[in-house]
């Protein structure tokens, strides 16, 4: 869909903004809004309470809208000697230092006179329309001014006497009206289809996961005769195949452990591979780090082509992750949260394909120790992983039709995450050209609300 432009422009003065419509007027915020604040800026942990004043943080300020899933609480006598730092129903609040600076929504009704915590606070004045200027604020221009009010060493922080500066485009009010509605309308539609593609694929990749356990577990032979795995949860496995301990078949190296004192002796410094390392089917070699151990050492923990790595532990999706080492740094190591299973009678394909499955990963997690939201297995429960062992020319097949099935699946998830990219380009640009004035949108938002 196109859009029309404004019949008449003129030079605003401002690069990110390049023309805008004539009748349009350029403001500071300092001259668009009531007060400029900045909330609570010391910690005030010690005053937090299961029930009070709501407090609102960073993490609550999300694109256009307020997320209050995750709510902290202050004492109330805490919060009343403090009255003059509250914010307002209708108050627009941004992002005041760090990641997402400048990050805005509208204060909810619900929150009238709560507390936020290093946020900036805006009180429009009755001719900008708050969702207008939030509009404003996530826009690349609101970027843009961000960027360039900003200061911070390290942490980019936005002040009070910088963002006075901020340019603010004001329509006539009825425009800011007309031009909200519009955009909570396509935005709305753009976030529906983003929504889908999300769901699309988060569909792929438990249909692609199901394809791998299906293959690694029963074969590709429907009517192939079966036999009971001697394990419930595994259920029959084609009865020519064997199931056997991974001890049998691989041997389990741990890592290295850090913080070890090797004072006064003779080390040497060699990288070393972390959990965060370790992903889902791949390595993350982007950044990697060193350590030093004692030079008698390294062969008991280097790192050989073919060794299988997998997380130990840590959040319930890290647990026995990994991926093949194909020797791509040598010497390398790794700490002692990543086991390194070394194939001594199966392929190292083979193996890796089935730690990733879904039995396997069912029969880490009810060996694992957990606690909140974590889980490690050690090396003797990870020796105890029944592996399936097919005859190696059927490994061969099988892998074969997990690597074609599975290129199949990446296509498609490619496809849709450059649709959420292009849904999200579109997004942006439309955001711009409305809030900028590059079109004109008051007969479509007429449209929408009849």
């Amino acid at each position: 869909m196109s859009f029309p432009a404004y019949d008449e422009y003129e030079a605003s003065g401002v690069l990110s903004l390049g023309l805008i419509p004539k009748h349009w007027t350029l403001k500071s915020s300092a001259m668009s809004s009531e007060r400029i604040a900045v909330g609570l800026a010391t910690s005030v942990t010690a005053h937090y309470r299961d029930t009070g004043v709501p407090i609102i943080r960073s993490m609550n300020i999300k694109e256009g809208y307020f997320d209050d899933s995750d709510m902290l609480y202050l004492d109330e006598e805490f919060a009343d000697s403090l009255a003059s730092k509250v914010v307002y129903g209708g108050d627009v609040i941004a992002v005041h230092t760090g990641s997402n600076l400048g990050l805005a929504c509208v204060v909810p009704d619900a929150y009238d006179q709560c507390h936020t915590f290093t946020t900036l606070i805006v009180s429009p004045k009755s001719d900008l329309l708050n969702d207008y200027f939030t509009y404003c604020m996530n826009s690349a221009h609101g970027k843009s001014e961000v960027n360039r009010l900003k200061f911070g060493f390290g942490k980019d922080n936005l002040n009070v006497r910088d963002f006075k500066s901020f340019n603010t485009l004001l329509p006539p009010f009825a425009e800011q009206q007309a031009n909200s509605s519009f955009l909570d309308v396509e935005t709305s539609k753009i976030d529906g289809l983003v929504s889908e593609q999300r769901r699309l694929i988060e569909l792929l990749k438990e249909k692609r996961q199901a394809v791998i356990s299906h293959a690694v577990t029963k074969g590709l032979c429907p009517n192939a005769p079966m036999k009971p795995s001697g394990i419930q949860w595994l259920g029959d496995v084609p009865q020519h195949w064997e199931v056997v301990k991974l001890k049998r078949v691989a041997r389990v190296n741990t890592g290295v452990a850090k913080g070890k004192d090797h004072a006064s002796k003779k080390t040497i410094n060699v990288p070393y591979l972390r959990v965060a390392n370790v992903q889902d089917g791949y390595l993350d070699l982007e950044t990697v780090t060193t350590i030093d151990i004692l030079e008698h050492e390294l062969e008991r923990y280097r790192l050989v082509a073919g060794d299988v790595l997998m997380n130990e532990g840590g959040d319930f999706d890290k647990l026995g992750r990994g991926h093949i080492w194909d020797g791509q740094i040598d010497p390398c190591i790794t700490q002692n949260h990543v086991f390194a299973v070394r194939p001594t009678a199966v392929k190292s394909r083979w193996l890796s394909r089935i730690t990733s499955s879904d039995y396997a990963q069912f029969c880490f997690m009810t060996r694992s120790n957990q606690s909140t939201n974590l889980a490690s297995i050690s090396s003797t429960n990870l020796m105890k992983l029944p592996v399936i062992l097919p005859p190696e020319d059927e490994q061969n097949e099988i892998l074969d039709f997990i690597r074609d099935s599975t290129d199949q699946f990446d296509g498609l998830l490619a496809e849709a995450e450059r649709a959420i990219e292009l849904l999200g380009e579109r997004r942006t640009a439309l955001i711009y050209a409305a809030v900028t004035g590059k079109i004109d949108v008051r007969e479509f938002a007429h449209q929408e609300t009849l």
